[in-house]
C-alpha cells in the first residue's frame, strides 16, 4: 500500500496490514508525508507474516487517542527487515535509534515479535 499526503483520522486503526503476502509478493506500506490521527487500537499496525516492505520515510505524523501510534506486529519476520521510520513522529515526539525485540513503549511504539525491529532515523537535509 502507497500513502502519500494523506489524512487518516479516528477509528480503531488508522492503516491496518496484516496477513499472508501471496503469490510471492512481500506486502508492505510505503507512507510520505501523512497524517494519521485519532485511533483507539493503532494508527499504523504491520502484521504481516514474513518478509514484508515498510517504509515510512519522510514527515509522517502517527498519533492515537488510546492504544500505540505505530506497532510492528509482524511474525517471524526476517532480522535484516526492520520498518524503517525517516523523520517521523509518534503523538509529536521524534526518535532516532534502532529498537529491537519484544517491547513496547506506549503510547508510541510496540514491536510484538523478538524478531521485529523499528528503525527511527531524522531526515537527510535536502
Amino acid at each position: 500500500m502507497n500513502l502519500t499526503e494523506v489524512l487518516i483520522e479516528g477509528g480503531e486503526y488508522g492503516v491496518r496490514l496484516h496477513g499472508t503476502p501471496q503469490g510471492g509478493q512481500a506486502g508492505g506500506l510505503v507512507m510520505r508525508s501523512t497524517v494519521v490521527r485519532g485511533q483507539t487500537v493503532a494508527a499504523v499496525s504491520s502484521g504481516f507474516r514474513g518478509a514484508s516492505s515498510n517504509d515510512l520515510d519522510g514527515t509522517n505524523q502517527l498519533s492515537v487517542s488510546s492504544g500505540v501510534a505505530l506497532e510492528d506486529a509482524r511474525i517471524d519476520p526476517p532480522r535484516e527487515s526492520p520498518i524503517r521510520a525517516v523523520g517521523i513522529t509518534l503523538n509529536g515526539t521524534s526518535f532516532t535509534g534502532t529498537v529491537e525485540g519484544t517491547t513496547e513503549v506506549l503510547p508510541h511504539y510496540r514491536i510484538v515479535d523478538e524478531n521485529g525491529a523499528i528503525q527511527f532515523e531524522e531526515p537527510v537535509p535536502k
